[in-house]
């Protein structure tokens, strides 16, 4: 592969991870506090490793590489809407400590609700960890993790129900990945690729290859998110979703970007 074709697929994925970023914003509302403590981060976190696929670094990879979160104590301490923000979601994370773990309960056809909840928990809590080091935070968001990664499936049929499940468990299995035993890891990793990677190969489950809405974004974007979380195990698994993204994304991506945004079709 020449370099001028490694750049352009570089700057393709590139714009899809900032793509995967607004859907996030869009869909899931409830997360915006974390994301804002993140944003300045998001873009050099990802560059410094897509640049060479093959050199993938350990965990944690996904949006906030190990020891950025310095960067964000500090923002805290400089800023007191940095400090309301992160506080909140600490306030949020203890109430969490005691609440029963997900279940899968569908409402009419989706599971949508249930992943954005599991996505909304696990999202806090790995985050309360890696700014606080208390371990009641990453058991918490083990729990959950091991709760979801036991349902019977993600509902591939409604398949932003597995999406948002598959970043959920991608995010955490990622960031908490030292703190998570051996068996927790390995019941993780093998939901994430089939509970997740492995239906959206299934043309069964994946028109939203064909979507200019925004499942295309928010489908794309978790399998691109499990597929870093296990790279390691299976990086076959990362190459896939990755050129499906180039072939969907790229052209009038950008042109439709705002425009689907304003509207959510889930």
């Amino acid at each position: 592969m020449g370099n001028e074709e490694k750049y352009k697929k570089v700057k393709v994925t590139i714009n899809l991870l900032w793509a995967n970023i607004f859907a996030i914003i869009d869909c899931f509302r409830p997360l915006l506090p974390v994301v804002f403590l993140l944003l300045p981060l998001f873009a050099q976190a990802q560059i410094k490793y897509l640049q060479n696929v093959k050199d993938v670094p350990q965990h944690p990879r996904i949006l906030l590489l190990a020891g950025e979160e310095r960067q964000i104590k500090s923002n805290i301490a400089a800023d007191p809407m940095w400090n309301k923000i992160h506080q909140s979601i600490i306030e949020e994370c203890n109430k969490l400590i005691t609440v029963p773990v997900s279940e899968r309960i569908l409402t009419g056809r989706r599971l949508l609700s249930v992943s954005r909840e599991a996505l909304r928990r696990i999202f806090y809590l790995s985050y309360a960890y890696r700014m606080t080091g208390q371990t009641n935070y990453a058991e918490r968001a083990e729990r959950e993790m091991l709760a979801v990664s036991a349902f019977s499936d993600w509902n591939p049929s409604h398949f932003l129900d597995v999406a948002e499940m598959t970043m959920a468990a991608a995010i955490g299995y990622d960031w908490l990945f030292d703190k998570l035993s051996p068996a927790s890891r390995e019941i993780i990793k093998s939901a994430i690729l089939s509970k997740g990677i492995d239906p959206s190969l299934n043309s069964r489950y994946n028109g939203w290859l064909q979507g200019n809405n925004n499942w295309n974004q928010v489908c794309n974007g978790g399998m691109t998110y499990g597929a870093l979380a296990v790279f390691e195990n299976m990086p076959e698994f990362f190459t896939i979703p990755i050129k499906i993204s180039f072939l969907e994304n790229e052209t009038g991506f950008k042109e439709k970007l705002l425009s689907l945004l304003l509207h959510n079709d889930a």
